[in-house]
């Protein structure tokens, strides 16, 4: 339930869920139940910016896999390990996890697997400056999850995509918006709020670079909408960094400071992600 609740867009009653399920566990001292909720949970605390609790629980998450000789579930640890420690900023040590879930899942035949993992390469390659090797990982994910027919992940890696030419400073190429609109509707079509609002946050970032603001501003407002629904303060800042930047480009001055001051007090986040621009940071880092 913890992890459908995130999905919708609730994550903060998917870290009661989890809690309440990890509490039982531990207390039927069911250690092949507890690696597996810890490592959900963990991934829900990422979604709430809570890196620093989720990485001890996804290391014990790990070792209590390693132990019980269940190599599934240490590769997607070190996989959701990884991820965490890119939000921690620290690069190489992700790059470790995800080489470490490769070489669990490569030899099983989990494709999908290795698959998700060259996914989340893309953004830590991107944050290390070598936007070559992450478009290549990019195509090469997307391959892949045609050939699985896995129209999520394909819009997933989509998104990313579009970013790509965003970071790489080529807003006007018709392939920047493209994927971007084309992980719009997928997620629409699934009902992911959450991956939906990050895919409409970065199209509205293209449309703003290339002029476009009224559509710029439609799908900020729509990405907005689903972040206040829940626990997603860190989400809002940087999209609400996004709109003011866009107000001033439009010349609409007194506007941008207003919603500056006002988002300034009502999310403690905005002023730590002071400066932030959704056309060059890595989506989902400070």
């Amino acid at each position: 339930m913890g992890e459908l609740q995130r999905w919708r867009g609730k994550p903060e009653l998917g870290e009661q869920s989890q809690r309440g399920a990890l509490r039982v566990a531990e207390h039927a001292g069911d250690l092949r139940a507890q690696a597996p909720l810890r490592r959900t949970l963990a991934e829900t605390l990422g979604c709430l910016r809570r890196p620093s609790e989720a990485a001890p629980l996804l290391e014990s998450a790990r070792d209590d896999s390693r132990l019980l000789g269940d190599r599934r579930w240490e590769g997607a640890t070190e996989y959701a390990l990884g991820k965490i420690y890119r939000l921690l900023g620290e690069r190489q040590k992700a790059v470790d996890c995800y080489s470490r879930a490769e070489g669990i899942f490569g030899p099983m035949g989990e494709r999908l697997w290795v698959g998700r993992v060259n996914n989340t390469r893309i953004r830590v390659l991107a944050g290390m400056g070598q936007l070559d090797d992450a478009a290549a990982t990019a195509r090469e994910a997307i391959a892949l999850f045609e050939q699985l027919g896995n129209e999520m992940w394909v819009a997933h890696t989509q998104r990313d995509v579009g970013w790509l030419h965003l970071r790489a400073g080529r807003p006007q190429d018709a392939d920047a918006e493209a994927p971007l609109t084309h992980a719009v509707d997928a997620c629409a079509v699934a009902g992911d709020a959450y991956a939906g609002a990050m895919a409409r946050h970065l199209r509205g970032v293209a449309y703003r670079e290339v002029g476009r603001y009224p559509e710029a501003h439609a799908d900020f407002d729509a990405a907005l909408e689903v972040y206040r629904s829940g626990s997603y303060e860190w989400n809002e800042a940087p999209v609400a960094h996004d709109v003011i930047r866009t107000l001033r480009v439009e010349g609409r001055t007194e506007e941008a400071d207003v919603m500056h001051r006002e988002t300034s007090v009502a999310n403690p986040i905005f002023d730590r992600t002071h400066g932030r621009d959704g056309a060059v940071a890595v989506p989902d880092e400070d």
